[in-house]
């Protein structure tokens, strides 16, 4: 392991890389945004069909998202692709076309792992939506008494006041969340994406690479920070806050959500022995 110099010029480029891929992969932020918002709807609205008893409602609604794989598919073919093929540029020092054999990695990826990331989505927004109903229905609402309003346990209120109240309030608590909600999603997502699509290019191209890791610099965790610019030979891992990582958004050998999400960092990929100084 070796830290090397990252240049002002290797700074920029994926600064750029960065940038380009979440412009291409915008419209999907606004795609989740409208079918959540229209499946937090769903939940609520089914448990009104069922009659369920509002007291009830934090222990049974069911929020499912069948749309979030099709879309987190494209979302990784369309972010990847462009960072597989700009690893390949840099690593043979020419301009590669993007080709099949890394659209067909990215897409077994997505097929192998993103199942098991879009159910921890799912069960984030379910707690939420438990946790929210059930302070709903322990708190207060206010209602009018000959014509003054008047704060009263929402508990005591008739089943079809709190049914009411319940699925409003709730509906406009997510409203306040689901902007930040989306682009937490579309930019943890697209990053991975790149670093996923990335390595798999590096190893599709059958030459010896060194990968560098390299920060974004912005809101940068202390862990990632004490890694930028540290060098590692193909197959090795780096070590971020103690974890093993084999490339940024690493979570296979146990780091946490906090050296997850929300992650802008990203490797410069370099055959082995180019000549860039250590520091």
């Amino acid at each position: 392991m070796k830290r090397k110099r990252i240049t002002p010029l290797q700074r920029a480029r994926q600064a750029a890389s960065r940038v380009n891929a979440l412009q291409a992969v915008a419209s999907y932020g606004r795609k989740i945004g409208t079918k959540r918002a229209a499946s937090v709807k769903a939940a609520l609205s089914e448990l009104r069909r069922r009659g369920v008893p509002p007291g009830q409602w934090a222990a049974e609604v069911q929020y499912t998202e069948p749309w979030m794989q099709p879309l987190l598919t494209d979302l990784y073919r369309t972010a990847g692709m462009l960072s597989a093929t700009e690893v390949a540029n840099r690593l043979l020092s020419r301009k590669e076309e993007p080709t099949d054999i890394f659209a067909r990695a990215i897409l077994a990826w997505t097929q192998d792992h993103l199942g098991e990331r879009i159910s921890l989505m799912t069960d984030t927004v379910n707690e939420w939506l438990r946790q929210t109903l059930a302070t709903i229905y322990a708190g207060e609402a206010v209602i009018s008494v000959a014509g003054v309003p008047t704060v009263v346990a929402a508990s005591t209120l008739g089943v079809e006041a709190l049914t009411k109240l319940m699925y409003q309030q709730t509906l406009a608590q997510y409203d306040t969340i689901r902007k930040w909600q989306v682009r937490r999603i579309v930019q943890t997502e697209t990053m991975h994406a790149m670093n996923i699509s990335g390595l798999t290019a590096a190893d599709a191209l059958g030459i010896d690479y060194e990968k560098t890791w390299s920060i974004a610099g912005i809101n940068t965790r202390e862990t990632h920070e004490a890694v930028d610019g540290i060098t590692i030979g193909k197959g090795e891992l780096f070590s971020v806050g103690g974890w093993p990582m084999e490339r940024p958004m690493d979570e296979r050998y146990g780091a946490p959500a906090g050296e997850v999400i929300n992650c802008s960092c990203t490797l410069i990929f370099l055959p082995r022995g180019n000549g860039i100084d250590e520091i």
